[in-house]
């Protein structure tokens, strides 16, 4: 109680004519300490989104001690103090939820005699961590996720004297979603900041498993280069954040954003979340890291499918299929094994269990035989020699936060009709086959909000598009699997054949997709809906409903990428626009982040056909 009496004393000078003048200065300095950048990290006390208040993104009012503490530093500051300084039972108990502002206030108030509680729960829990070293772990993008299209990042704490990654813990911040929601529900939820995001520790070798077998995404982790005293500081304020919650939302408040937030808590001389005021995605993250000097090495982990192609890679036709067969079949002739060589058969039998496992983890076969199948093939596996038969995956020659930067700015000049314009783009995120392909998940295209302005000679500027979502996942068949290619486009554009009337549209549609070396060739089933948007409507019916067969050839260099398409547009909605379409696109990458583009397209209906063409000057930032 006598530390708490001399605490208030510092807090309230007026209190003490005769010792005034010491006290103004120690309730300055209070003052000065609750607006320090660090102590305002500690509590989150963050910026993100159009509309952001000045308190902290913490949802979770017990996180405060202060009734006001969610909005008012100052305040928070004086209730930590005067609980770090009580000596009651409760408010002991209570001093060990907040380890990491205990260590930092010890450090800024030497002056002061702080209780050192005992807290044996969290004691233990710093040991069973024992962390030297924060990693941190960036699964590849996942289109088949909504909240993890753009990638998703995390933490793994490597322990001391360890050198076995699946050993060590992880820290994860994530959305708690509801399991029952749909995809839509999710989807409106993550983006309307309707999930609580929560802080959680757990087993790494669990994520490895999530993110390496069950969805087969490669995995970057990069050690950060962080002093013994940030990574204990680090481990402190997760520990005051696993009990709370801040509102999830997909494009700002997500999983890499706060995982940011938690490293600028670990250290005063961090402030990672300033440049992420209205979007974070995964790779920016890891960029900024980088220009901070926090990354010391990487290392590349696999997955399954990543593994397995290089394995495809490295065998023949006829060993691909006896290795297959050995898996699909109910009763496969083990005998033919003797048709190959000792090395020969170490593959067969290598690629035949890595498929079997593959099978039942990430496609959830219902193979009667598959369980047993795969003990035999492990058991005659290790009946041969050759210890390990297959070259090992090669890591990239450019990291998934080594691409292109994300944002993208164009302009160019055009021709429709013989009517000339010039045109101006912008584009939020992210991706799309045309950019370098370098740092990117080969086959996958996403962008979020693409925008674009035309100004003709003969007419004002206009709107010609705004894309709100175009996602294209075009992973190629191989030897084993065929996957399903997919692509979605929606948003509202002027559409050749439509008078220029600006329609919202939904295209997309399913199919195919073959790579040849650098080639990859796709046949789609497509499918698109236009619905005029103004009161004067062109379209006989206010919409339009169409669906035919799309051929594609997309070809990526070093230096090139050339994209063509052709589609042909059977009318089902009465408008009587059967339609042909052809598109060819080339693009030059002048640098990482500078390119030049020519485009032309063809458009032909039975009223009307359209030839155009453009050239473009992109930037990336």
């Amino acid at each position: 109680m006598f530390k708490l009496f001399v605490f208030i004393l510092l807090i309230q000078p007026c209190l003490l004519v005769a010792a005034a003048q010491p006290f103004e200065q120690s309730a300055e300095k209070l003052t000065q300490l609750s607006k320090t950048l660090y102590w305002r990290h500690l509590l989150h006390y963050h910026k993100a989104g159009l509309i952001a208040d000045s308190g902290s993104q913490i949802d979770d009012k017990h996180f405060f001690i202060a009734k006001n503490g969610q909005q008012n530093a100052h305040a928070e500051l004086v209730a930590t103090l005067s609980l770090f300084l009580s000596d009651s039972p409760q408010d002991l108990e209570k001093q060990c939820q907040y380890p990491a502002r205990l260590h930092w206030l010890k450090q800024q108030l030497p002056e002061l005699n702080f209780n050192t509680p005992s807290c044996p729960e969290y004691e233990k829990w710093v040991s069973t961590l024992n962390a030297e070293q924060v990693v941190l772990v960036f699964p590849a993008a996942y289109l088949n996720s909504p909240s993890s299209m753009y990638g998703h990042t995390l933490f793994r704490l490597k322990k001391k004297n360890n050198n076995n990654a699946l050993l060590d813990f992880a820290v994860n911040y994530a959305a708690n979603a509801d399991p029952d929601d749909d995809q839509l529900t999710f989807s409106y939820k993550g983006l309307t900041g309707g999930y609580p995001g929560v802080v959680s520790v757990m087993p790494y070798y669990q994520k490895v498993q999530e993110y390496n077998f069950l969805e087969s995404r490669d995995i970057w982790e990069y050690e950060l280069n962080l002093k013994q005293d940030e990574v204990n500081q680090f481990v402190r304020h997760v520990w005051e954040m696993k009990s709370t919650y801040m509102d999830y939302y997909f494009f700002t408040e997500n999983c890499s954003y706060q995982l940011l937030s938690l490293l600028d808590a670990s250290s005063e001389a961090l402030n990672l979340t300033k440049d992420f005021r209205f979007r974070a995605i995964p790779s920016d993250t890891v960029r900024a890291l980088a220009e901070e000097g926090l990354i010391e090495h990487a290392k590349f982990r696999e997955s399954t499918l990543t593994q397995l192609d290089n394995m495809l890679k490295q065998m023949g036709d006829s060993e691909i299929n006896f290795a297959k067969s050995l898996v699909d079949e109910v009763t496969p002739n083990f005998e033919k094994l003797k048709n190959y060589n000792e090395t020969e058969q170490a593959k067969i039998l290598d690629i035949a269990y890595q498929y079997s496992r593959y099978l039942s983890a990430r496609k959830k076969s219902t193979l009667a035989h598959l369980g047993a199948r795969s003990i035999k093939l492990l058991s005659l596996r290790s009946k041969n020699s050759n210890a390990s038969v297959f070259k090992p995956v090669e890591q990239p020659k450019v990291r998934d936060d080594q691409g292109h930067a994300t944002q993208r700015a164009m302009f160019g000049v055009g021709v429709e009709e013989h009517n000339h314009y010039l045109t101006l783009g912008y584009r939020a995120a992210y991706h799309e086959f045309l950019d370098k392909p370098q740092g990117y998940l080969a086959g996958a295209q996403l962008e979020m909000f693409d925008a674009e302005l035309r100004w003709y000679q003969s007419q004002s500027l206009r709107l010609q598009k705004i894309d709100l979502l175009n996602i294209r996942s075009w992973s190629a068949r191989n030897a084993l699997f065929t996957p399903k290619s997919w692509q979605i486009k929606l948003g509202v554009e002027r559409i050749a054949g439509f008078n220029d009337e600006l329609l919202a549209k939904l295209q997309g549609g399913a199919g195919i997709t073959q790579a040849v070396g650098n080639h990859r060739f796709s046949l789609f089933a497509n499918g698109e809906f236009y619905l005029g948007l103004n009161s004067d409507q062109k379209l006989e019916n206010s919409h339009y409903l169409a669906g035919g067969p799309q051929l594609n050839w997309l070809w990526q260099t070093q230096r090139f990428t050339l994209l063509t398409s052709y589609e042909y547009l059977i009318d089902v909605s009465g408008e009587s626009l059967q339609q042909q379409r052809a598109d060819v696109s080339l693009a030059y990458h002048l640098s990482e982040n500078w390119q030049a583009r020519f485009a032309t397209n063809y458009y032909s209906s039975k009223q009307h056909s359209q030839l155009s063409a453009s050239l473009s000057l992109i930037h990336y930032f």
